[in-house]
């Protein structure tokens, strides 16, 4: 059973381990609503056959959501009069989070279903976001109702303990994994310490969304790299090794690498100093022409003693 905010209109969700219809295994189950002053007593209409899953009233306690029906279950907004305010559509929900200004709500499938979620602005009814926690055994609203935590928790679960924050539209804010962690908490705040506040206007706009869209579509434009076998690392260095490769690029040599690349490095000076002896050589060369030049000799003459 469950009141709503100022304790005008009941919420009772009856089981039953047989179903007439023979239509469920389980049973049966259905939302009955009343208010006080005897205006309105009988069952919620469900347009979708199946168990009730969940049903919470809205902080603001104007409106409840009912999430029903066979897998995957529907969800739907009624009114203080059991009239249908909207269709959230279907999923994999179990589970209705309302923050406690009652603007935004979190659809999610927690226990035995995969663990994704849905963030929805009440005001608006639009979509914020989507993403998923699996494993979760608990969720909790912050009080300034801007984070959801959800918590993976002992004894139900043995393993992947720990809990994550997420903003009211869905993105991970916070993750922290413990060995084995049996309860958390946010730290309670007096109602009205924190206002109500809408979504920020990158959220609205959708500019957030689409700034993650643009970098995705850059990071898919960018070429794979070329395959490197896992010894390539070594290749650089035998690279240097056989053709003199500098090794500031082509990373560290070996001792012997080094030893060749030093001898290799002399054997070219050698070859770029002449030797003296050739010097020389030349040198006496080029004198020899030049007295060769000056001396002319006419082919007429005769030499007479």
């Amino acid at each position: 059973m469950m009141w709503n905010q100022g304790s005008t209109a009941l919420l009772v969700v009856a089981h039953s381990d047989v179903d007439k219809t023979n239509k469920s295994y389980y049973g049966e189950s259905r939302v009955h609503f009343l208010t006080t002053d005897g205006s309105h007593e009988g069952s919620v209409p469900l347009s979708k056959e199946g168990p009730v899953h969940d049903a919470q009233w809205s902080p603001t306690g104007k409106d409840f959501v009912v999430v029903y029906g066979f897998m995957p279950a529907k969800v739907t907004l009624f009114d203080t009069h059991c009239n249908p305010l909207f269709e959230f559509g279907t999923g994999s929900y179990n589970t209705v989070r309302w923050n406690p200004h009652g603007r935004f709500v979190c659809l999610a499938g927690f226990g035995n279903l995969p663990g994704d979620m849905a963030f929805w602005d009440r005001n608006t009814l639009k979509l914020l976001g989507t993403t998923k926690a699996s494993c979760s055994v608990s969720s909790e609203w912050s009080s300034d109702g801007r984070y959801l935590m959800t918590a993976t928790t002992m004894p139900r679960m043995q393993v992947d303990n720990g809990f994550k924050v997420f903003k009211y539209n869905g993105s991970l804010y916070f993750e922290k994994k413990i060995d084995k962690l049996y309860e958390v908490l946010w730290r309670p705040a007096v109602l009205g310490t924190y206002p109500d506040r809408p979504p920020s206007p990158s959220t609205v706009n959708g500019s957030e969304q689409g700034s993650q869209k643009g970098t995705m579509s850059a990071k898919a434009t960018v070429k794979p790299a070329a395959y490197r076998p896992p010894h390539s690392s070594h290749t650089a260095a035998v690279r240097a090794q056989l053709f003199g490769e500098d090794p500031e690029s082509s990373g560290e040599l070996s001792k012997s690498a080094l030893k060749n690349k030093k001898r290799r490095g002399k054997q070219k000076e050698k070859k770029e100093v002449p030797d003296s002896e050739s010097v020389d050589m030349n040198a006496a060369v080029s004198e020899l022409n030049e007295k060769l030049e000056s001396v002319s000799v006419s082919p007429n003459s005769e030499t007479r003693n």
